[in-house]
C-alpha cells in the first residue's frame, strides 16, 4: 500500500486542537507511520502547491509568513482508500480551500475554518505529489526510510514526541538549546526509541553532556554526501553554547545567523522566541551571568 502525506498547520497548535484532529483522522481509518515537527521551506511549499499555478502571485507571501507563526506537523500515513479512491479521500479530509464552500463533512469544515491559508490541514492532491512531499520531508531524516515504516504509531506516542520537540517557549537559554538538540537528534537519530522515552518534563533531567554524547555519536554516523547539512547542524548545535564564551559580538551573531540558516534549510522548527533568546545570549553573554 502507498503512503500519503498530511501536514497539520500552525493554527492546529495555536488553537490546541492537535489531539482532536489526530482522533478524527484515526476515525477515518488513517494509520500513522512517521511524524516530524517542521517549519516548511520554500521547496516544500512549492511542491505542496504544485497544481495551483496562481499561488505565487496570489497568496504566496501571506501563506509563507503564516507558516512562520509556529510549527507544522508532518505525518506519513496510510489509508485503505489511498489507491482506489484517493480523490474522494482528499475531498473528505480537506474539502475546499475555503471550507465555507464545502458541502461535505471535511476536517476543515468540522473545525470551523474560514481562511484559505489558515485552514488546519494540508493533504497532497495526488499520489505523485504526495510522493514528492514525502521525499522532501524525509530528505534529511536519517532515522527513517519508507521501507522501514512497518509499525504504526499511536496518537499518544505522537503527542508525547511533539511535546518534547516543541517545548512551550518559556525556558531559558540552556533549556532551549537542549530542545533544539532534540530536534536535530530526531532528524539523524541513532534509535528513534530514545525520543519516545523522553517527555518535556524529564528532558531537562538529562545533562547537556549526555545530549552532546548522543549528538556526537550520531555525527560520526553521518558520512554520505546528503548528510553534509545535517553534519553542519549537528556540529553547530554542539558548539552553540561553547562558542558564546569566545569571540566578538559580531562573530557570535554571525555564527547564530549561520546556524539559523542551516535549520531553515533542514526545516528544523525554531520559534521566534527561541531565536530571540539565542540572539540575546550571543549579544549579552557577558551581561547574562549564569
Amino acid at each position: 500500500m502507498k503512503y500519503m502525506h498530511i501536514l497539520l498547520k500552525p493554527d492546529v497548535f495555536i488553537r490546541n486542537i492537535l489531539e482532536d484532529i489526530l482522533l478524527e483522522l484515526e476515525k477515518r481509518n488513517t494509520r500513522f507511520y512517521s511524524y516530524d515537527l517542521i517549519s516548511p521551506n520554500i521547496k516544500l511549499l512549492d511542491i505542496m502547491h504544485l497544481h495551483d499555478f496562481k499561488w505565487k502571485y496570489d497568496y504566496f507571501s501571506h501563506n509563507y509568513d503564516f507558516f512562520k507563526l509556529g510549527p507544522s506537523l508532518s505525518l506519513i500515513c496510510k489509508n485503505p482508500d489511498i489507491e482506489t479512491n484517493y480523490k474522494d479521500l482528499v475531498k473528505e479530509f480537506k474539502g475546499a480551500a475555503l471550507p465555507i464552500l464545502d458541502e461535505g463533512e471535511s476536517i476543515r469544515k468540522m473545525f470551523s475554518v474560514s481562511d484559505r491559508c489558515i485552514n488546519v490541514i494540508h493533504i497532497s492532491d495526488t499520489l505523485i505529489q504526495s510522493k514528492k512531499e514525502i521525499k522532501s520531508v524525509l530528505n534529511f531524516r536519517k532515522d527513517v526510510e519508507l521501507f522501514d515504516l512497518s509499525e504504526t504509531l499511536t496518537i499518544d506516542e505522537i503527542i508525547k514526541g511533539v511535546d518534547t520537540l516543541k517545548g512551550d517557549g518559556e525556558y531559558l537559554f540552556q533549556n532551549i538549546v537542549d530542545i533544539i538538540k532534540m530536534r536535530i537528534l530526531h532528524k539523524n537519530n541513532i534509535c528513534t526509541s530514545f525520543l519516545g522515552n523522553v517527555n518535556i518534563e524529564s528532558l531537562f533531567e538529562y545533562s547537556p553532556i549526555y545530549l552532546d554524547q548522543k549528538l556526537e555519536k550520531s555525527y560520526n554516523r553521518l558520512d554520505n554526501r546528503t548528510d553534509i547539512l545535517l553534519k553542519k547542524a549537528t556540529k553547530s548545535a554542539l558548539q552553540l553554547h561553547r562558542c558564546f564564551c569566545y569571540g566578538t559580538i559580531e562573530e557570535r551573531l554571525c555564527f547564530v545567523d549561520y546556524f539559523f540558516s542551516i535549520c531553515e534549510r533542514l526545516m528544523i522548527y525554531l520559534s521566534s522566541f527561541e531565536k530571540y533568546v539565542i540572539e540575546s545570549e550571543a549579544r549579552y553573554k557577558l551581561v547574562n551571568k549564569e
